[in-house]
């Protein structure tokens, strides 16, 4: 499908940016250094303009300035554990539909992070509540109607958990494995398209350190979205209904491998697998937020041969 151009083109967006950040942050330590407290400023001073470049008319100007702050603390229970706690606000000027705005942004997060094993594997746990105002993306209804708006504007919200492990197994085997349960939605408590509420992945590394085999590695890794929304619902119905979500996409698994031999110090040779289990046709990406009113399915098995030399 190709967008519908007019014949005649009446406006040719232009703007411009002239942005001023002063920050200040100050951290604190208490109790032999077990217990930290950090706080911070920032003031964003912006002159941001947008206008009709083709006629050199219909300016919209956004003069003005905010003040962001963020405090955070972190308490060591032990040598290797760390709870902490952190907010934060944000602003940033933007351009949506031609008009200079805010988005504004407000961050919680609290958590923990632990090593272990002299510090060879650590596991962390968060949870986060993120609020978002006036985030953007591009209509994919402009793509045939050139009356449309070019820029869907929303405001977000986001909570949820996240685990990670990273860190040596073995003395061959290492691994990063993570998990997040989130609930992203809109100002109307629907789902944002195509984006999970659960996720995770898991990669592994094994490396042989010595004998005959010396410098030969194998990497192996999934990834997994859940159940996503497939497109971008309307705001009301003509009988002022809240607009439903039509379709959801079905959860995906992404697998990839490879090995790595390195010859000596000039040589190495690589394959990769993506798809290692050639699972094609799944519709992977239902894009029409970002590229396009169509949907993407995935290629099936990809095999990739490389050998470098270093000079």
């Amino acid at each position: 499908m190709y967008p519908n151009y007019p014949a005649a083109f009446s406006y040719r967006n232009g703007n411009s940016y002239q942005n001023l950040q002063l920050y200040l942050n100050q951290r604190f330590g208490f109790f032999d250094d077990r217990f930290y407290v950090t706080g911070g400023l920032m003031d964003y001073s912006t002159l941001t303009k947008s206008w009709n470049a083709l006629t050199n008319s219909g300016f919209s100007v956004l003069d003005d300035s905010k003040l962001m702050w963020t405090s955070s603390a972190l308490f060591k229970v032990r040598k290797n554990i760390s709870l902490y706690y952190s907010h934060s606000t944000n602003s940033s000027p933007v351009i949506a539909n031609n008009n200079p705005l805010w988005r504004d942004g407000v961050q919680d997060e609290a958590g923990f992070k632990t090593e272990f094993f002299q510090q060879k594997l650590s596991f962390n746990a968060a949870w986060f509540q993120i609020s978002q105002t006036k985030v953007t993306v591009p209509n994919p209804a402009r793509q045939t109607d050139p009356t449309a708006p070019e820029q869907l504007v929303s405001d977000l919200s986001n909570n949820g958990l996240e685990f990670e492990v990273m860190g040596s197994l073995t003395e061959n085997l290492s691994a990063v494995a993570n998990y997040s349960h989130l609930k992203m939605r809109d100002s109307l408590g629907r789902h944002i398209r195509g984006v999970a509420d659960d996720n995770a992945s898991l990669l592994l590394n094994y490396r042989i350190a010595d004998g005959p085999c010396k410098g030969l590695s194998f990497t192996g890794g999934v990834i997994y979205n859940g159940r996503r929304a497939g497109d971008a619902p309307i705001t009301f119905t003509p009988l002022g209904e809240i607009g439903k979500t039509s379709f959801f996409l079905e959860p995906q698994y992404v697998t990839t491998f490879s090995t790595n031999y390195r010859w000596n110090k000039w040589v190495s040779t690589r394959l990769n697998i993506d798809n290692l289990f050639n699972n094609e046709g799944y519709i992977a990406v239902a894009g029409g937020r970002v590229s396009g009113t169509g949907i993407t399915t995935s290629t099936g098995i990809n095999v990739r041969l490389t050998t470098t030399v270093s000079f």
